[in-house]
């Protein structure tokens, strides 16, 4: 691993049980994630991270809405639909929504750090 990335990253076992879990509820997702240690609460938010990003550069980029945000809050969509959504993606880039305009709160970005934050009294930097 360089920089905390790998080409074809396709999550741990252990990111998606907890995101099989939330299923796509961010406060489901909160709950789950004030059961985790600092060290895995980090490790849950980098893993997260760099699965989205794998969905923000060609191919995947040129099936999206053209805007930055639009592309990182699809990426991210993707990642909190589960780990059978982003294999599906993955295998066909086509298949990758254009946008997610009204589905905002089926994004589960965001909850680590708020976690992470209201615990350990810090902001998480990744």
């Amino acid at each position: 691993m360089t920089n905390g990335r790998k080409d074809g990253h396709l999550g741990s076992e252990w990111f998606w049980s907890i995101i099989a879990i939330a299923g796509a509820d961010r406060d489901a997702l909160q709950g789950q994630l004030l059961k985790l240690s600092q060290e895995d609460l980090r490790r849950f938010q980098e893993e997260f991270i760099v699965l989205a990003s794998e969905l923000q550069v060609s191919p995947f980029a040129a099936f999206v809405e053209e805007s930055e945000d639009g592309l990182a809050d699809v990426a991210e969509w993707v990642v909190s639909q589960g780990k059978n959504m982003y294999q599906a993606v993955v295998a066909d880039p086509a298949s990758i929504p254009h946008t997610v305009e009204g589905k905002g709160g089926e994004i589960l970005s965001g909850v680590a750090p708020l976690v992470y934050e209201e615990r350990f009294g810090e902001p998480l930097h990744i």
